[in-house]
């Protein structure tokens, strides 16, 4: 028994617009089957009985497809790359192809459409999924250079912005600081004004010391009783030099001619 699927996941026109020919990625949350689940297990007994079969495993990718296992689905497709003739090989690799851009893999996916059409190159509909393929990774790099431009965009905008608050808190800074230091040597100079206006303290203690050490002023009796005693001491000098005087008027000295030799011996 063989059971063959063909799978068009595509049936946009090419007269549309580029972003309308991007098929849903997302896998619809579908209920089981149970058709499906009945020939699942039939074919997964047929594979232990004929592993050799690869037409089997093409139909099972088939059915994993079609449930949504689409890992599943393309390994077995690769299995199915095995079988003899060229458009059993070329729908294996076709279905995989699907698989993969239901995945977003759309590298993977061009890369199995070529193969496919490298064996079957008379199929128009691999041909249009091919061609569909190659727009959608044009349109995802795109979409991607955007965004990453748009994001260094943002980004390098809030450098700029940083860059600019950070150097008007500098300004700011700088002009508070420019103004302290404005303040600073204004008191400065005004206290050192001061300074000059009025004698140092050491300078006033120095003056008030000659003050208490000059002798006070004399008065008129102490200044006439100095003038006594300096003309009674000068009278005591005058009678002691008289004195002198005739004490030595009274000695007498000796000739040298009066000085007799006296022999020693």
């Amino acid at each position: 028994m063989r059971l063959l699927f063909f799978i068009m996941i595509f049936t946009f026109a090419l007269s549309q617009q580029p972003a309308d020919l991007l098929p849903s990625t997302q896998q619809p949350q579908m209920p089981p089957d149970p058709k499906l689940e009945k020939a699942l297990l039939e074919y997964e007994q047929l594979l232990k009985e004929h592993p050799d079969k690869k037409e089997l495993n093409y139909n099972m990718g088939n059915i994993k497809y079609l449930m949504g296992d689409l890992e599943s689905a393309v390994s077995e497709y690769q299995k199915a790359e095995g079988v003899p003739d060229n458009i059993s090989r070329s729908h294996a690799y076709y279905n995989a192809g699907n698989a993969m851009v239901q995945q977003e893999n759309l590298q993977e996916a061009i890369s199995l459409y070529k193969n496919a059409m490298l064996l079957n190159p008379e199929d128009e509909d691999l041909k249009y999924n091919y061609e569909l393929s190659k727009l959608m990774l044009q349109q995802q790099q795109q979409q991607q250079q955007e965004n990453q431009d748009s994001d260094e965009k943002k980004e390098q905008e809030q450098q700029q912005e940083e860059q600019k608050q950070q150097q008007e808190n500098q300004s700011d800074e700088q002009q508070k600081d420019e103004s302290q230091q404005k303040k600073d040597s204004e008191e400065q100079d005004k206290e050192e004004g001061e300074e000059q206006d009025k004698p140092s303290e050491e300078q006033a203690k120095e003056e008030e010391k000659k003050e208490d050490e000059s002798p006070p002023p004399l008065t008129p009796s102490a200044e006439n009783e100095e003038k006594k005693l300096g003309k009674e001491e000068a009278e005591a000098i005058l009678n002691s030099l008289k004195a002198d005087e005739d004490n030595m008027m009274k000695k007498k000295y000796v000739s040298a001619k009066q000085v007799k030799a006296e022999k020693d011996w």
